[in-house]
């Protein structure tokens, strides 16, 4: 031991590590950036017996004991709880080198990469998000490598750990009256993994399905028809702060003033606003996470309205021409918010209900509904309106039309958007064609179909064209891309591109590829202009034939039909 140390000293010819170094060229470690104290001070019987020893390396101990003689503070901590496995088992060299490294602390590779070879399920729990002293390597900013009286060897409380770094919510807390129950108990791991997450606030897992873990009910309202937008797509901190507010329900601004940040223009115009919009009382008629109905009704029309317009009050329905207003559709004739017309009529007008004669289309004398048409629907549309009648006996007629249901998409009496539509085109294209849609919100969408501005190609009743299209698809498309149809009529054009293909090779709503290409490897254009070809020359895209990829010549694919 010491002894043996000492007399060592005393006897041998030279200095520890000089005599060593006779034998073990010691010249390249002592060179790396980080030297063991003892093995640069050559004090080499510190750790080795001089003679010999039944152990390995001819060191004095069979684990870490000879450590925790220089280490001694480490060893009285080691006696306690909360110890990292390795040091517990005093396997110092699990984790260092014993002369010297390129790594602090004498570790035995990086520091990040050291503790993945261990822990290894981590990088995969990590998520899309990394925390940055993760990303980074340094997981000693949060954890103690040796022993810790907190969970998973962190170096203090949860609270106090994350506040160090992230001292905004930490002074919220201080300050603001309301507070989020895990953030004000300091249980920041409720929500945030430590280590990464599925958000750049390193949440454990989408908004939507982390806060309804506890707010259940919330969840049952984002899951049905009526669910509000910004709730179901998990926006949630849109409306709350996820710490601490001064409002109630950790709103981040007072009801009115929250509302009025996506839908500013509700009851700011018009001549007529519903009362209940002019006042900001949103919640009147709204749950701000979802209804029984569209969109985030508290009750669906009629029941809705009735809480404050009785539907049985002989005056009301008496300006109704007596109609039963217990199961009427409200919105078929007023708008909810605002309008230019008294009581709240829609702008637009169908002839007979703008000019108050509903015989037009009601039996005369009868209380006007739905039994009392005329007749059938869509013969009474026909008498006045000839969209159903094919315009040639090529037209495709869209199926409503064809089937005669014109109040899948109008309303037969008043709405504050043009054709009588009753609903954003959006909204109402998407009823049917919801795969559209899911394709338009893809990484490229087509700016017409993602803006929901359908009738820029297609027609809403009839065309002759395949998925109603408002020509044929070469020229559809070049009314927006002009410049490239000006530069394709100078010089060669693909061929495909010669013969109006372009869904050839493009997705018509959206892809996920630039450019919306159907496949990955689309060709960018050349910013060379096109040169017009010689005399008694053919353009390559007027022909009809090109090889394939097996090197056969064939006829390109019927590719410029929509699909339906």
């Amino acid at each position: 031991g010491a002894d043996q140390a000492l007399y060592m000293r005393s006897v041998i010819k030279d200095k520890q590590g000089v005599v060593c170094g006779e034998c073990h060229d010691l010249k390249d470690q002592l060179a790396e950036p980080v030297v063991h104290k003892a093995f640069a001070q050559g004090e080499c019987a510190s750790c080795h017996e001089s003679h010999g020893s039944d152990r390995e390396h001819l060191v004095r101990t069979d684990k870490g004991d000879m450590c925790l003689k220089c280490h001694d503070k480490l060893g009285t901590r080691l006696a306690g709880a909360g110890t990292h496995p390795p040091a517990a088992q005093k396997d110092c060299l699990r984790c260092h080198v014993p002369h010297s490294g390129k790594n602090a602390h004498l570790l035995k590779r990086d520091e990040r990469g050291l503790c993945l070879s261990c822990h290894a399920g981590i990088q995969a729990s990590a998520g899309t998000e990394s925390h940055p002293p993760f990303r980074g390597g340094n997981c000693s900013a949060c954890h103690d490598a040796h022993q810790s009286e907190h969970p998973k060897l962190a170096k203090r409380k949860e609270a106090e750990l994350c506040m160090e770094c992230h001292n905004e919510p930490a002074h919220a807390l201080e300050v603001l009256p309301k507070k989020h129950a895990p953030a004000a108990q300091g249980e920041c791991l409720t929500c945030h993994n430590p280590h990464g997450g599925v958000t750049r606030a390193l949440l454990k897992s989408p908004p939507q399905e982390l806060c309804t873990e506890c707010h259940d009910d919330i969840g049952k309202k984002i899951a049905s028809v009526g669910a509000h937008t910004a709730a179901k797509q998990g926006q949630c901190a849109g409306c709350h702060d996820p710490h601490a507010s001064r409002e109630d329900k950790l709103l981040v601004k007072k009801t009115e003033s929250l509302c009025t940040g996506c839908h500013g223009l509700v009851g700011k115009s018009g001549d007529y606003v519903h009362a209940p919009a002019k006042q900001g009382e949103c919640l009147t008629c709204h749950d701000p996470h979802g209804g029984t109905a569209a969109p985030a009704l508290t009750r669906a029309v009629p029941g809705l309205c009735a809480d404050c317009h009785d539907t049985a009050d002989a005056d009301l329905r008496g300006k109704h021409q007596g109609a039963d207003l217990s199961a009427a559709d409200c919105t078929a004739c007023h708008v909810p918010h605002q309008s230019n017309v008294a009581k709240l009529l829609g702008s637009h007008a169908h002839p007979g209900f703008g000019e108050r004669d509903c015989a037009k289309c009601h039996v005369a004398g009868q209380p006007p509904s739905a039994t009392s048409l005329k007749a059938a629907q869509a013969q009474l549309c026909a008498g006045c309106h000839t969209v159903a009648k094919p315009a040639s006996p090529t037209s495709r007629l869209h199926p409503p039309v064809k089937t005669g249901a014109c109040t899948s998409c109008h309303t037969p009496h008043a709405s504050d958007r043009k054709g009588l539509l009753s609903d954003d085109t959006h909204a109402l294209c998407g009823k049917c064609h919801s795969a559209v849609l899911a394709e338009a919100r893809k990484s490229h969408g087509h700016p017409p179909a993602a803006k929901g501005e359908c009738a820029k190609c297609h027609e809403p009743h009839q065309s002759v064209n395949n998925g109603l299209l408002r020509k044929k698809v070469g020229p559809l498309c070049a009314e927006c891309h002009g410049e490239f149809a000006k530069r394709l009529a100078q010089g060669s054009a693909h061929a495909p591109v010669g013969m109006g293909m372009c869904l050839t090779c493009h997705a018509s709503h959206g892809s996920d590829l630039p450019g919306l290409t159907r496949r990955a490897g689309g060709a960018r254009l050349s910013a060379r202009t096109p040169q017009p070809p010689a005399a008694g020359q053919t353009r390559p895209g007027a022909r009809r034939l090109f090889r394939s990829t097996s090197g056969q010549r064939r006829a390109p694919a019927r590719t410029d039909q929509h699909p339906t």
